[in-house]
């Protein structure tokens, strides 16, 4: 067993708590613009230790567009995820951004000329197809728009996400492994100031139950993606980290059914047949985690 792919499994459980209280943040109209902009100044500041962290030299600032570029695919694709998270429902969502396998499987032969094992492959296509099977097949609430938006939005978000994680794999070395995640993390901070013009009220507006939501999501999520892109910038295998972050969906779904009302959340109470095909997915997606990791 690779014991580093146990930080993409332990980031994949912080990232269904994290969606939890971003989703409640939500109904409380926090809204996908405040939300994006806190989260990425929140992984900024978790990230800052990652320059400690990396090999020793100075940064190749003359290569400052890579970071720029990874960057701005992770914001665009965090912009995709909230409002996923926030206009559908988590339970389709995240199984649909756990698409993303798929891209970094393309990406990295496309981009990098990494041939992937057909082990990877064969896990790549099984979780994203228990995916599938895990997101029950429809909106909770029998509405096919909110189905297709939620679907819209997520599997966007996976591309742009795919593409970040994929030109980490390609770059981070160059940068010395882990800073280049904290460059881009810092990037992407910036460029969120950007969204504050679209705030439909300041952050110091945020009062009760919806302040309270939002900063233990920014904590929980922050944490989760500083990890993430700590372990593709210090270890690559991209494909590999994606197919075992994919538990975040198996995370998800039991959290919103088990958990799920505490928060408000309703998307728990399916039929049989949804919990039916739910653990056929799980069952995949254990699958898939094992062909990695063995």
């Amino acid at each position: 067993m690779r014991h580093f792919l146990l930080l993409p499994l332990i980031a994949g459980i912080g990232y269904a708590v994290g969606t939890l209280f971003i989703k409640r943040a939500a109904a409380h109209g926090v809204g996908p613009w405040r939300t994006a902009f806190v989260c990425n100044m929140a992984v900024a500041v978790f990230s800052l230790p990652f320059f400690l962290l990396g090999a020793g030299g100075s940064l190749p600032w003359g290569k400052w567009y890579q970071p720029v570029i990874a960057a701005a695919t992770f914001f665009i694709g965090q912009i995709f995820t909230f409002y996923a998270i926030e206009k559908g429902e988590l339970s389709i969502a995240t199984p649909i951004l756990g698409t993303k396998v798929i891209f970094v499987a393309l990406l990295t032969l496309l981009l990098i000329g990494v041939a992937v094992p057909l082990k990877l492959w064969l896990a790549a296509f099984l979780t994203a197809f228990s995916l599938v099977l895990l997101g029950g097949g429809k909106a909770t609430d029998g509405s096919r728009r909110k189905f297709w938006l939620t679907a819209l939005w997520a599997g966007l978000a996976a591309f742009h996400f795919g593409v970040t994680d994929t030109l980490a794999q390609k770059w981070a070395p160059g940068w010395g492994g882990a800073r280049f995640s904290s460059v881009v993390f810092l990037v992407c901070a910036l460029l969120s100031l950007g969204l504050i013009p679209f705030f439909h009220a300041p952050l110091r507006a945020l009062k009760g139950e919806g302040r309270k939501y939002l900063m233990w999501g920014m904590v929980v999520a922050a944490g989760q993606g500083a990890i993430l892109y700590y372990a593709i910038g210090r270890y690559g295998h991209a494909t590999s980290i994606n197919v075992v972050y994919n538990f975040r969906a198996l995370a998800t779904i039991l959290l919103v059914w088990i958990v799920g009302h505490w928060f408000g959340n309703r998307e728990g109470e399916a039929g049989h047949g949804v919990m039916a095909r739910r653990l056929i997915g799980s069952a995949l997606l254990l699958f898939s985690i094992g062909l990695v990791m063995s």
